[in-house]
């Protein structure tokens, strides 16, 4: 079946409850138990991103160019703040470590019901919140960012279901 294009309304954020262990694989991420953060209203663009190198030698016009290490991104997650939301609070717990937690981002893209969502799993050391400004008309917000560390983020496609 043929995939559909979807918005990113009814997408879920959760992360890890406890600090991990990098490299994880798509089973590993899996294993672990997360909790959903509440109130998400924008999630940042992300991905990998490679350095490009250079090197010029004396017998060349032209300089010669290669990739070089990957950045994996990061992600920033801005929430409408919730003092009691438990993700909220395991999201500023993260964030007041120095340790990598993982992301996992369950999009609502299944093509039917007997399908499951595209999963994103990441992980990184959390900072955050940063207090979004505003007027009389925008909620309280806060925003965190998760630098991807160690590994690319994995995409788990979807599968149909039993």
């Amino acid at each position: 079946m043929a995939g559909i294009k979807t918005t990113l309304a009814g997408a879920k954020v959760s992360i890890s409850t406890a600090a991990v262990t990098l490299p994880l694989d798509a089973t590993g991420f899996a294993a672990l138990t997360f909790t959903p953060v509440g109130s998400v209203g924008n999630l940042g663009d992300y991905g990998a991103s490679p350095n490009m190198v250079n090197y010029n030698t004396l017998d060349t016009e032209v300089t010669s160019k290669a990739k070089g290490v990957e950045d994996a991104g990061e992600l920033s997650i801005e929430v409408a703040r919730i003092f009691d939301d438990v993700g909220q609070i395991a999201m500023r717990a993260a964030a007041a470590t120095k340790f990598n937690y993982a992301i996992k981002i369950e999009y609502a893209d299944a093509p039917t019901e007997d399908w499951s969502n595209t999963v994103m799993y990441a992980a990184g050391p959390v900072s955050g919140p940063q207090m979004l400004g505003g007027s009389t008309d925008d909620f309280i917000r806060e925003s965190y960012t998760v630098a991807f560390t160690d590994q690319r983020p994995i995409f788990v496609a979807p599968v149909e279901t039993p």
